[in-house]
């Protein structure tokens, strides 16, 4: 591949580079940031160091990596469920974004700026703000640290992290929107109340079910056996148990009521008989 390789015309001088230059001034690796590149004018990061050969330096090896890679690769990230991530450098630049405008600024070859990703942005205009309300320093910031905002956009809550690197004084920033939390227990919450809504709706009907076959059922028998009492029906009155202490007892006293009247209709029976006799 390398014998393969196409060479062209190019008056591109490697010398003239701030990342040649730092290589050689330093004498050692390091990352720089620049916009030309050989080929073409996109924003990148390239890593350099010297070469030295039997202690003689030889020129200067680099790497570069274009911001539309990153902003590609935080793209593929999965951040919450529908939040994003943003690498920003100290003075609160935008270096890398999942935003479609990102990519899209970074390919004609610009650096996007924050301010105007945010006018589009709900989530970045949330960052922004926090910003703009001097609520946080990026210059100040020395410790992972979460603050929470309201998108100006849209009038959403968000959760936003921001995290310091040990690289190139960066640092990556996390947006969630807060529904992202809150949705699985809002859905846990409406689960639960339909659940006890079931539960209560069953327990109830057996409640009803269970009071009309233990009371009122019972009752209607004992009523039917007072109307026997009162038509003096006494051989049709029957002792009805029940599993309820208080119904039992009520149709135990009735049938001993009945007993009893029957005894004294006897009584009365006999006398009748008696004064017919006499007459």
């Amino acid at each position: 591949m390398f014998r393969g390789r196409e060479i062209t015309p190019s008056d591109f001088d490697a010398t003239l580079q701030t990342w040649y230059k730092r290589a050689v001034a330093e004498d050692g690796p390091g990352w720089s940031m620049l916009q030309h590149l050989p080929y073409r004018d996109r924003p990148a990061i390239v890593t350099s160091t010297p070469i030295v050969i039997d202690r003689d330096f030889s020129g200067v090896i680099a790497v570069g990596v274009e911001l539309e890679r990153l902003s590609q690769f935080l793209a593929g990230l999965h951040v919450g469920k529908t939040g994003t991530a943003v690498l920003l450098n100290r003075s609160g630049t935008v270096v890398a974004s999942a935003a479609s405008a990102v990519l899209k600024q970074q390919r004609a070859g610009e650096m996007p700026e924050l301010d105007t990703l945010a006018r589009d942005d709900p989530m970045l205009a949330s960052m922004a703000a926090l910003f703009d309300d001097s609520r946080l320093s990026l210059a100040d910031l020395t410790e992972t640290r979460q603050v929470p905002t309201t998108g100006p956009l849209d009038g959403k809550e968000y959760f936003v992290t921001f995290s310091p690197l040990n690289f190139n004084n960066w640092v990556v920033a996390t947006i969630i929107p807060e529904d992202d939390f809150l949705a699985s227990i809002e859905r846990s919450a409406m689960i639960l109340l339909l659940v006890l809504a079931v539960l209560t709706l069953t327990v109830a009907a057996i409640a009803i079910l269970s009071a009309n076959r233990l009371v009122a059922v019972p009752l209607l028998r004992i009523a039917g056996q007072l109307k026997h009492i009162e038509g003096f029906r006494l051989d049709r009155v029957r002792r009805l148990a029940s599993p309820l202490r208080e119904l039992d007892d009520l149709s135990g006293t009735l049938w001993q009521m009945s007993r009893g009247l029957a005894s004294f209709q006897k009584y009365i029976t006999a006398v009748r008989l008696t004064e017919g006799t006499k007459l």
